[in-house]
């Protein structure tokens, strides 16, 4: 069984890994781009990649606890490792919302209009398509091996996906002469953001606290029946 266990982690750790690689490298492309066209948002947008990177990190370092096999002090084993450090995602993901609230509200009095041509939106279009397949492998993924881990870490994809949404938008309109348009959809953005993180520490809680999986309604219906 031990070895079930740790075959089963090795495989969450893989895709870790690989997801890892791939959000750092469009965390690099952005950031690179964003520099060179002096694009804040594009730039604000690659180090909220970078966050993505994190969580896979805290991801790694959950899943090396939590595929410890069972001791006299943990008869049932380490799995709730993984789950307490899904937590830590959920922190990111607010931290992000604190962060994009801040620079919002700072660019609707200081407005920053960058240099928008179409090598802007191909690199957006590219990132987010990588970010777009990252989130479903992942989840996917999680799904499969039933990781809590996987699944929050593909919500906080989930995140990226909107904010580079509304990089592009903010693109569009800046380009059409309406550069205040770019923070108001950034605000708009963290709802999404924080509804994610309030999903993440929702979930992680009930596994933390040992809540009922099955509906009681539905054990009565069925009883009654029988």
């Amino acid at each position: 069984m031990d070895k079930d266990i740790k075959q089963h982690y090795r495989d969450i750790r893989r895709v870790l890994i690989a997801v890892l690689a791939l959000n750092w490298g469009v965390a690099v492309a952005k950031i690179l781009y964003g520099l060179l066209s002096r694009c804040e948002s594009m730039t604000a947008d690659g180090f909220h990649s970078f966050s993505d990177g994190a969580s896979n990190i805290i991801g790694l370092i959950g899943i090396r606890f939590a595929c410890q096999p069972k001791d006299s002090d943990h008869p049932y084993g380490h799995r709730k490792y993984e789950t307490f450090f899904a937590l830590g995602i959920a922190a990111l993901l607010f931290i992000v919302c604190f962060n994009f609230i801040k620079e919002g509200i700072k660019r609707i009095y200081n407005p920053v209009v960058p240099e928008v041509d179409v090598a802007s939106f191909i690199v957006m279009l590219v990132t987010l398509g990588i970010n777009f397949w990252v989130m479903r492998y992942e989840y996917k993924k999680g799904r499969l091996l039933q990781s809590d881990i996987l699944i929050s870490d593909s919500m906080h994809t989930k995140a990226d996906i909107f904010t580079s949404l509304s990089v592009i938008i903010g693109l569009i309109v800046i380009k059409l002469g309406y550069p205040i348009f770019d923070p108001i959809v950034t605000l708009l953005i963290t709802l999404f953001i924080a509804h994610a993180g309030f999903d993440i520490v929702k979930e992680s809680s009930a596994v933390l606290c040992d809540a009922a999986i099955l509906d009681s309604k539905k054990i009565q219906n069925i009883s009654s029946r029988s």
